[in-house]
């Protein structure tokens, strides 16, 4: 199985690998982590975040409320 496959059944991810899929930067992931807000395991000297973690942080976001404008565009479209 080549990388790019193996990396869709990754489990648990370093902090680095975190950061690139999830768009946050390293630092944000380690205060979110210091913050209760995200969970990291360790092995080791290593640190990882489970995929399932990851997604239950973002899927537990709050909600982008309608931006201000969408009422002034759907009067346009009237």
């Amino acid at each position: 199985m080549n990388d790019d496959k193996m990396r869709q059944y990754k489990i648990a991810y370093s902090v680095r690998e975190a950061s690139e899929i999830s768009g946050l930067s390293p630092a944000t992931i380690h205060k979110l982590c210091n913050e209760g807000r995200l969970t990291r395991r360790k092995v080791g000297k290593r640190t990882f975040i489970l995929a399932a973690d990851l997604m239950n942080f973002f899927l537990n976001c709050p909600q982008e409320k309608h931006h201000r404008f969408a009422a002034v565009d759907a009067k346009k479209v009237r």
